[in-house]
């Protein structure tokens, strides 16, 4: 394998993983949109009133 393949195969996977961040991206954004939490919603915290922050993926 020549530098010159190296690099455009490594080009080609770049910019598919990047492809791949877009659509996961896009997809948590439009799973958030239909939620039923929304950011600054006040919910029940153990009998004490809490406003939603920030909402974070913590699995996939």
């Amino acid at each position: 394998m020549t530098e010159k393949d190296f690099e455009k195969q490594m080009r080609a996977l770049n910019e598919k993983e990047i492809e791949i961040a877009r659509q996961k991206y896009e997809l948590k954004k439009q799973y958030l949109e239909e939620y039923p939490i929304k950011i600054n919603d006040k919910v029940d915290c153990n009998e004490k009133a809490c406003w939603v922050s920030n909402i974070r993926f913590t699995t996939l």
